[in-house]
């Protein structure tokens, strides 16, 4: 249960970065905007993908 709860949390708070990128989008994002989005993505896709195996 620990790990659905994580998964969760971590798709709340990737949902709320895009959310925010979103408004930012015709002003351009900052690369240290993308780097942590794309922290965020990698980290969400290990942790479900562990999930599944």
């Amino acid at each position: 249960m620990k790990v659905t709860k994580q998964i969760k949390e971590q798709l709340r708070f990737g949902k709320r970065y895009l959310e925010t990128i979103e408004l930012d989008v015709l002003s351009g994002i900052s690369v240290k905007e993308q780097k942590e989005l794309k922290s965020i993505l990698l980290k969400l896709w290990t942790t479900i993908s562990k999930k599944e195996k």
